[in-house]
């Protein structure tokens, strides 16, 4: 093949630009996103039920779903929260499972939470099965409606904009967030209706009675038969004051305005919605999994912009959780600094071995990369960040196939002068070593598709680019860059290629003259080198100890989370989020580019939605492009101390931090504590926090129990129940329609149909007593009041009840120092105390991990991956050699090399994160390349000499060249990106200098450790071998 493409120019050519051409057709309609749109294994289902307290949500809404959802197959665990209102349970199912399985899950949650609807009380409102996805925690865009203007004027806005929008090719969904819904409110004057002596309920019967249609029947006639209906609707407010509550005997009537002020009006706030300081509306946009959000991106910002021409001046609109801000920004750094680098390596490849070398080297990386988009669009994947990491990782290795290859061509062509022949020969002669190389490579990148969980389907696409990456960069240079070396070296001059190559001759001399003198001392010099080494690593990691930090964050945004007191509402904690937009508006407004905000509602770092009424959440938005030289971490230290400063009072607590980054990693502690009564969990809990604030290394021990709130217990007199002949649920009907409003009828208007609510006017029921005061017909007539037959208490109370797989549940979670302590460790520990101590609590559990033991899991799932990948490579090379031995060799540099990546990264202080791991995978397949070909050529110079020492010499003389060169291609393409030259990231940054410096380092180690440790093996063959001899005489 090798020939038959090398001497047919045709052939090589039109593969060389078919693939070419597809290449560049598919990454332009390849769709590009942050990360891929995979589902998190999770289902939420919310029920509200308005006014009902958490005790009567977890009994009558929350057990009774879950009860019904144990039928679902595949489920991890359910957790549950039922807090005032609401009741939020969320199903996690295996994250093993196949994306279209989780489809077919979510359908079968949502049926079953409709099979126990009936079962569920009458004034609940309808369940929410959501299926979670990254789509819904990082949308491709968030549009903020904002401005002084009426709610509902700005929710009609919002469903115009939603309406023109959704006009948009490839967008899948817009969510409206901030809209309530509009309603009419009948609010009874609570002395008027006791004067009159109506209780509510009667009232809530009349108006429903007297603004409703009732079917009449059928009339039969002579020929035919008509439908009659009894028309009672009401279509204006002006019709239904005029109802008529009572008539009496003088001729007078009593109508509902004259005990009731009827008007237009909202449901209660759930969530408020802010941005820049002002009431807004949020428009929730995400695309469809095939579309690129740099494309739809801008096609929504101009819709939004022609939109906003016709609006008043007073509103604005702000954009937030804009995807086309980080991926432009990273495809920015990845760009120029890819860029910068292409130049750095073509001008060293230019010194060393001449113009058209150095062309056929850098032309490899972009025919590989394009190659591989057609792999990604052919698979329906999307190029988003996991996709650039590969890239990136690959882009080294695919030029150091180039130059192993163009090297031994051009040397062939200095021996013989002859260009075909040269390069026909020199690609066959390192054919096996290449092929072995690249599937070594291949090989240790391959097993991290055994990585489990959301992770593991995360990080899936990184072996399956590599793979396909490289195996085009063998296309490339075995069947196309033979015909292109001979093709260009008639057009381009090569004598003075010979020129630069002898200038290199004093730096050959050297390196030869120390590499005698260290194979002359090869047990000394090999065991001083490795201890020098690594006790040099020890002192530096004690000295710069390396932090890990599996997933930092290049977002421009960050996340400020309060809390006030649990008893507060809503409208009070808005007031306390205007406080910290009176800071966040101190800081220039060249770096914030705007900040929305979302009160009664949050989220965790884990992605896990919090609702209630005394939280709230910042979204600021930097400016990317802004000209100060403030970090995105020096302007959140800004912020915090400027919180500080402040003294602000009422708050609870306020959290300023990065946007979380990557899948849920949890905590490395984790305890769960199960059984029937909280306040013995609590007992349990309060021992586990003690035992865990005297294990040393244990930081920000908390737990998910809320304080407990205020709340008003109404006692049942008994004896007086049956004296008045009252029944409990219609007293409880009764003082759920006088406080929250029952809705009792609709009402058409302008073709809208509204719900109608009664309730007390609020002004009437501001002290606890008033409740008291609520009026209750009883059969025989009369009216008492709700104080004559119950008694008050005001009380702390549960503010939330969770659940953990149907059994109420308390987490209790905790950070450890790593320098001070591990999870194992801590964790065996907890576990050898609370064995005993259990069972003193029979029927309580505890168990260990939650959400970090399932990130561990899939940690795991990579160390067995980095084994298998070893044993892999060790087979390869073993095949290759026909050895036991002398893969051992090659793959004794592996330690040292992440010995090398550390010295990196303890020197630049920088973090070891999942891309640096990915890298040090990466950096593994080139060392061993580098090594590979080393012993294969001393193999091939130990046939022709006597002398071991004599072959081993040459061979290193051989390929100094391409080693050095490999290196420093690698090292000068990651130099801006490990310095920030083209801009700095903290993701990419570590990865780079990781790269950079473990290369380095195992370059030395390439060009004179592994020289030694062959000459080792042969000195052991040999004494073995006199030692055979000796016993065989």
């Amino acid at each position: 093949m090798i020939r038959f493409f090398a001497e047919r120019s045709v052939p090589a050519n039109l593969l060389f630009i078919i693939l070419l051409v597809a290449g560049i057709f598919f990454s332009l309609t390849l769709p590009v996103e942050s990360i891929p749109n995979i589902s998190l294994g999770v289902v939420a289902v919310y029920t509200p039920w308005p006014g009902a307290s958490p005790e009567d949500v977890e009994k009558l809404l929350t057990t009774k779903i879950e009860e019904q959802l144990e039928n679902l197959d595949h489920v991890v665990w359910i957790k549950s929260f039922s807090v005032q209102g609401l009741s939020r349970i969320h199903i996690k199912f295996s994250e093993d499972l196949p994306e279209s399985i989780y489809d077919e899950l979510y359908l079968k949650a949502q049926s079953e939470v409709e099979k126990i609807a009936e079962e569920l009380p009458d004034d609940a409102e309808t369940s929410i099965v959501e299926l979670v996805d990254f789509s819904m925690i990082r949308p491709t865009i968030v549009v903020a409606l904002g401005g002084e203007i009426p709610e509902k004027s700005r929710n009609e806005i919002a469903k115009e904009l939603k309406e023109s929008l959704m006009q948009i090719p490839g967008m899948d969904k817009v969510r409206i967030r901030g809209e309530r819904e509009q309603r009419i409110v009948v609010e009874v004057d609570r002395e008027q209706a006791e004067k009159y002596k109506l209780s509510i309920l009667e009232i809530m019967d009349v108006v429903r009675k007297e603004s409703s249609t009732f079917p009449g029947g059928t009339m039969r006639l002579k020929d035919s038969e008509i439908t009659i209906r009894t028309l009672s609707d009401r279509r204006s407010l002006l019709e239904l004051r005029k109802i008529v509550l009572r008539s009496y005997p003088d001729g007078s009537i009593l109508r509902l305005e004259d005990i009731a002020n009827i008007s237009w009006t909202y449901e209660k706030w759930k969530t408020i919605y802010r941005v820049q300081g002002a009431p807004a509306t949020f428009l929730y946009c995400v695309k469809e999994d095939t579309q690129n959000a740099l494309t739809i991106i801008p096609i929504i910002k101009q819709e939004v912009a022609k939109f906003r021409d016709k609006l008043p001046v007073e509103v604005y609109c702000e954009f937030f959780k804009d995807n086309v801000l980080y991926v432009n920004r990273v495809l920015s750094v990845l760009k120029s600094n890819l860029s910068l680098g292409l130049v750095l390596v073509f001008l060293l490849l230019w010194v060393c071995i001449g113009t058209s070398n150095a062309l056929l080297a850098v032309i490899g990386i972009p025919f590989a990369f394009l190659c591989a988009m057609i792999f990604l669009s052919w698979t329906g994947n999307t190029l988003n960040e996991m996709v650039l990491v590969s890239l990136v990782l690959v882009s080294g290795m695919v030029v150091d196939d180039a130059i192993i290859i163009l090297e031994n061509m051009y040397r062939h062509y200095q021996e013989t002068g002859e260009l075909l022949s040269s390069a026909i020969s020199g690609a066959s002669e390192v054919f096996l070593p290449v092929i072995s190389a690249t599937a070594t490579t291949i090989a240790a990148f391959l097993p991290m598709l055994l990585m489990t969980g959301i992770l593991g389907k995360i990080m899936s696409i990184v072996p399956k680019t590599v793979s396909i990456t490289l195996a085009a960069s063998l296309i490339e240079a075995f069947l196309i860059l033979p015909n292109h070396f001979t093709d260009l070296g008639k057009l381009f001059s090569l004598k003075s290629q010979k020129e630069k190559v002898h200038k290199s001759g004093l730096f050959v001399r050297l390196y030869l003259g120390s590499l005698q003198r260290f194979l002359h001392y090869r047990y000394l010099a090999t065991c001083g080198f490795l201890i020098l080494f690594l006790s040099g690593f020890g002192l530096l990691l004690w000295a710069f100890p390396i932090s890990i930090i599996l997933f930092p964050s290049d977002h421009h945004d960050f996340w400020i989370t309060l809390k006030v007191h649990e008893n507060a509402h809503i409208e009070y904690t808005e007031s306390k989020v205007r406080e910290i937009e009176k800071i966040l508006n101190t800081i220039p407004k060249n770096e914030i580019m705007n900040y929305v905000v979302e009160v009664g509602r949050s989220m965790d770092e884990n992605y896990q939605l919090i609702l209630d009424k005394n939280v709230a959440q910042f979204t600021v938005t930097l400016n990317p492009n802004r000209t100060t030289q403030r970090t995105t971490g020096d302007i959140i230290r800004s912020v915090r101390q400027k919180i500080a400063k402040a003294q602000l009072h009422g708050f609870k607590s306020i959290d300023v931090i990065h946007t979380p980054n990557g899948p849920q990693q949890g905590k490395p502690v984790a305890v769960i504590i199960r059984g029937d009564s909280l306040q013995k969990i609590g007992e349990i809990r309060d021992m586990i926090k003690s035992k865990l604030h005297n294990i040393p290394g244990v930081t920000d021990i908390k737990d998910d129990m809320q304080a407990s709130k205020y709340q008003l217990s109404i006692h049942f007199r008994d004896e007086e129940l049956q004296r008045y002949q009252i029944n409990r649920s219609a007293v409880a009907q009764t003082i759920t329609s006088a406080l929250e409003g029952s809705e009792v009828s609709e009402m058409n208007y302008l073709g809208k149909q509204y719900k109608i609510y009664v309730q007390y006017d609020e002004d009437n029921m501001v002290k606890i007593n008033d409740i008291a005061k609520i009026h209750l017909r009883i059969p025989s007539g009369n009216l008492i009041r709700l104080g004559d037959i119950t008694s008050l208490s005001y009380k702390k109370s549960m503010a939330q009840i969770p659940h953990h797989n149907n059994k109420r549940a308390i987490t209790v979670t905790a950070n450890i120092e790593k320098d001070r302590n591990t999870s194992l460790s801590v964790n065996s520990e907890l576990q050898e105390y609370l064995t005993p101590l259990l069972r003193k609590y029979p029927g309580y559990i505890c168990e260990y991990g939650g959400e970090y033991e399932e990130t561990n899991r899939s940690f795991r799932a990579l160390k067995i991956a980095f084994l298998i990948a070893m044993l892999l490579v060790y087979m390869i090379l073993g095949t290759q050699f026909n050895s036991f031995v002398q893969p051992l060799i090659i793959m004794s540099i592996i330690p040292f090399t992440i010995v090398g990546v550390g010295y990196g990264l303890s020197i630049f202080n920088l973090p070891f994160t999942m891309l640096t791991f990915m890298s040090t995978i990466g950096m593994i397949g080139i060392v061993v390349n580098d090594s590979l070909v080393l012993i294969d050529f001393i193999n091939r110079e130990v046939q022709q000499h006597q002398d071991s020492t004599q072959a081993v010499i040459i061979a290193c003389r051989k390929r100094l060249r391409p080693i050095i060169l490999t290196t420093l291609t690698t090292v000068l393409g990651l130099m801006p990106l490990a310095l920030g030259i083209g801009g700095s990231s903290v993701t990419w940054s570590p990865m780079a200098t990781a790269f950079s410096w473990g290369l380095s380092i195992a370059t030395i180690l390439t060009l004179y450790v592994i020289p030694a440790l062959y000459m080792i093996t042969v000195d052991a063959k040999s004494v073995f071998m006199k030692k055979k001899e000796v016993c065989s005489l």
